[in-house]
């Protein structure tokens, strides 16, 4: 009977693993970290601050500061 308890409850363990890795994996996003940005606009290149996207969307791609947990940022400007 614990056999199958504890065979249950892995097989149910890695099912939900596999699933939240995957979704993480399928909705990676890029940052931009903007202590790379402290050179030159010369010495940028594409991939650290792509030229296509404005300030609003940079902003959003940013990565987290030390205990900021949201961002608030207003899409419709």
């Amino acid at each position: 009977m614990n056999k199958k308890k504890i065979i249950t409850a892995s097989f149910i363990f890695t099912a939900m693993f596999t699933s939240a890795w995957a979704a993480n994996e399928k909705t990676k996003r890029t940052y931009i970290d903007p202590d790379s940005l402290s050179g030159s606009k010369a010495e940028i290149s594409e991939t650290e601050e792509p030229f296509y996207l404005s300030n609003e969307e940079k902003r959003m791609l940013e990565k987290f500061k030390p205990r900021e947990y949201i961002r608030i940022v207003n899409v419709n400007k």
